[in-house]
């Protein structure tokens, strides 16, 4: 009796261990795009498991600070680890996979400025990239997978020479 017991309490816990997917932590990595040691833009890499079902979405939420297209500054997405992927609305994809297989979604950002933009001519959720600092909020930098609004995440900065980072995320490590 005591075997089955143990038997029992070792599935029970294997059916509530973080191999279930979604459970497991979304890992975002940022970096600096350069071009004759100028930023040029932001590399941004999200590594996740898919859905249990084998689809997965992904995307912007639908709007932020009075933006409603958050997704216009990712340029070139690529969706690794999928068996298909097909646009489902602005902003938003529908990835199919294995359940659970490791997804990684990157994309390139690029600046809503061709300039140095003031207060008078700016907006808080538009992107601004510039040849030696840059300025982006979250909502807009980061696409994620549905449904995982609260999920644990992981966050990575590779930094280059001459660019640095400060962020309200450093208020986490704690």
């Amino acid at each position: 009796m005591r075997l089955r017991l143990l038997s029992l309490s070792l599935v029970l816990l294997g059916a509530a261990a973080p191999s279930d997917p979604v459970s497991r932590p979304v890992q975002f990595s940022l970096a600096p795009e350069l071009s004759g040691g100028a930023l040029t833009g932001l590399r941004v890499r999200v590594r996740f498991h898919a859905d249990p079902s084998g689809t997965t979405n992904f995307g912007w939420p639908d709007g932020w600070a009075g933006e409603r297209k958050l997704w216009q500054w990712a340029h070139n997405l690529k969706f690794a680890g999928a068996t298909t992927v097909e646009r489902n609305g602005d902003g938003h994809w529908r990835i199919r996979s294995a359940p659970g297989e490791l997804l990684t979604v990157s994309y390139h950002v690029v600046s809503a400025y061709d300039h140095d933009p003031t207060v008078d001519n700016s907006e808080q959720p538009r992107p601004v990239i510039r040849p030696t600092w840059f300025y982006a909020v979250g909502n807009a930098l980061f696409g994620y997978p549905a449904g995982r609004e609260d999920a644990p995440a992981t966050f990575d900065w590779s930094s280059a020479p001459g660019i640095g980072f400060a962020s309200d995320l450093e208020h986490l490590a704690g």
